[in-house]
C-alpha cells in the first residue's frame, strides 16, 4: 500500500493491490488501523507500485515501468482512473519512487537502476527535470514535506541496492530540495528489527506515517 496525504485534510489515501496487479484506492484510518475502498478495482492493466500523491481532489500515481512509463490521475472521490500522461524520463531513468507536492510543484525521486536522483515532474507534459543525486545506490520509496521546512523534505529508502542487489532496510533521510543530496537521520525498525517500507506521509496533525 502506498500513501498520499490530503493536503491538510484529515485523510490518508492508499493504493491496495494484490499479486502486483490492479488494485483499489483506499481511505486509511490510522487509528484502527484499517482501510475502506473508494470505488471498484481498476483492473489488471493498472498497477501502482510506487507512492501515490494527492492534490486538489486528484490522486497522482506512477506505474513504475520503463515499458509503460505512465503517470495516472485518479478521482479521489470515486477511485476511478481519469487520465494518463506518458512520463518523459531522461535517458536511463525509468521509475519514480517517492512523490510529493511542495508549493505547487510535484517532486519525485527517480531511479536509473544505479542510483536515485531528486527531480520535478510536470503532470501535464510528463517532463522530468533532474535536480541532483541523492547519493544513494537504492531507490527512495517515500517522500513527504511538513509544509514548514525550508529547502528540505523527508524521504525513506527501500527496494534493492544496485551494488549487490540486496534488499534495502528502510531508513529515514532528509533531502535537500535544491541539490537532491540526502542525509541519513535514522534507520527504521519495527520491534527492533529492520523493515522495508513504501510510502511516507504526514497527516494534518503532523504525525508521520509510513
Amino acid at each position: 500500500t502506498s500513501t498520499a496525504d490530503a493536503n491538510n485534510k484529515p485523510t490518508l489515501f492508499g493504493w491496495d493491490h494484490v499479486n502486483f496487479s490492479g488494485g483499489t484506492l483506499e481511505i486509511i484510518d490510522p487509528n484502527v488501523p484499517s482501510s475502506t475502498p473508494v470505488g471498484p478495482d481498476q483492473g489488471a492493466s493498472v498497477f501502482f507500485p510506487s507512492e501515490i500523491e494527492y492534490a486538489s481532489g486528484v490522486i497522482y500515481a506512477e506505474e513504475g515501468s520503463n515499458s509503460t512509463p505512465n503517470l495516472y490521475t485518479v478521482n479521489a472521490q470515486t477511485g476511478v482512473v481519469t487520465g494518463t500522461t506518458v512520463v518523459a524520463y531522461p535517458a536511463g531513468f525509468e521509475a519514480i519512487g517517492g512523490m510529493e507536492w511542495i508549493r505547487n510543484t510535484l517532486y519525485g525521486v527517480v531511479w536509473d537502476n544505479t542510483a536515485s536522483q531528486l527531480a520535478t515532474i510536470d503532470p501535464v507534459t510528463g517532463a522530468v527535470t533532474l535536480l541532483g543525486p541523492t547519493g544513494l545506490t537504492s531507490p527512495m520509496t517515500g517522500l513527504t514535506y511538513d509544509g514548514n521546512s525550508f529547502g528540505s523534505a523527508l524521504a525513506v529508502s527501500g527496494g534493492r541496492d544496485s551494488t549487490d542487489n540486496s534488499a534495502v532496510d528502510s531508513a529515514l533521510y532528509s533531502v535537500n530540495l535544491f541539490s537532491g543530496s540526502a542525509s541519513l537521520i535514522t534507520p527504521i525498525t519495527l520491534d527492533g528489527s529492520p523493515i522495508t517500507l513504501t510510502g511516507l506521509e504526514y497527516d494534518a496533525d503532523g504525525t508521520l506515517y509510513a
